[in-house]
């Protein structure tokens, strides 16, 4: 009878003690997260959440969210969102902070398109932060699929509400310049009809002179082969490098006009959050 006594003590105490320790675990995996130190936190909480696998927190699945989502890993922050969304049934602050996260993950995932699927259908926040934290990625959204004029209404509400400061919204959100231009179909048959041309259009000088400079000489080398030799010397000599860097020259105007394009909407963004009373945190990246 004793040995039976003595089994059930170890195994009660090895159960408080393993309990204990879940718990600190659980702590310390809270403490490192609000401390920015990500990766231990995530191994700290994905221990804690094996051992939970029946019983799953939704703090800890929230806040596993939390760390992917700071790691880059936005995939595996939305399926960590996702289930502390349900868990935290009939707590609408807690579920809308989640719902939050989850358009975070979405936006950083590039899912510009269920983004704005999950805000638009997503109840009213409680709490006003996290209204104004809804209208910022609503206009944030529109603004990376280019939709402005959707994002200047989202967004006008949250900056600053002095004449200047809205005028220069006003004037960075409709500046057709600056976020429509260079266009790259426009670069790439530019370099169609100059070589470089389209560079320069784009604002790369150098490289723009550069294919200038390498398809004039190819051209004249190839009218003096065929002048001094043949024209049938001339096309199989000289000719397949002319069209390699001509053809290269117009898609290469292409990807900067791209690039140049995509730095001059960052930029315009990162003026616009300037202007925000508050702003709340996000992704700010432009396509």
């Amino acid at each position: 009878m004793w040995k039976v006594t003595c089994v059930l003590w170890i195994s009660l105490w090895g159960s408080v003690v393993a309990a204990q320790s879940l718990q600190e675990t659980r702590d310390l995996g809270f403490q490192a997260l609000e401390q920015a130190h990500y990766a231990q936190a995530e191994a700290y909480l994905k221990r804690v959440a094996f051992f939970q696998q029946d019983s799953p927190q939704a703090r800890v699945q929230e806040s596993l969210g939390r760390c992917y989502l700071a790691l880059g890993k936005p995939e595996t922050a939305l399926a960590y969102f996702d289930r502390a969304f349900f868990l935290y049934q009939g707590k609408a602050q807690a579920q809308a902070r989640t719902m939050l996260g989850k358009a975070r993950s979405l936006l950083q995932k590039g899912a510009f398109q269920e983004a704005l699927l999950e805000l638009y259908t997503a109840p009213t926040p409680p709490e006003a932060s996290q209204q104004r934290q809804l209208q910022f990625y609503l206009g944030l959204t529109h603004y990376l699929t280019q939709e402005y004029e959707t994002a200047y209404q989202e967004w006008q509400p949250l900056v600053q509400p002095d004449s200047l400061s809205q005028a220069r919204f006003y004037r960075l959100l409709h500046d057709e310049k600056t976020l429509q231009r260079p266009q790259p179909k426009t670069a790439r048959i530019l370099s169609y009809l100059l070589p470089g041309l389209g560079q320069f259009y784009a604002g790369d000088f150098k490289n723009g002179f550069n294919s200038l400079l390498l398809n004039g000489t190819l051209v004249t080398l190839s009218v003096r082969v065929a002048m001094r030799y043949s024209f049938l010397d001339a096309l199989l000599a000289v000719i397949p490098w002319f069209q390699r860097y001509y053809l290269g020259g117009a898609t290469k105007a292409q990807a900067v006009a791209r690039k140049q394009r995509s730095e001059n909407r960052r930029e315009t963004l990162e003026a616009i959050l300037g202007l925000f009373t508050n702003p709340p945190a996000g992704p700010a990246t432009a396509p």
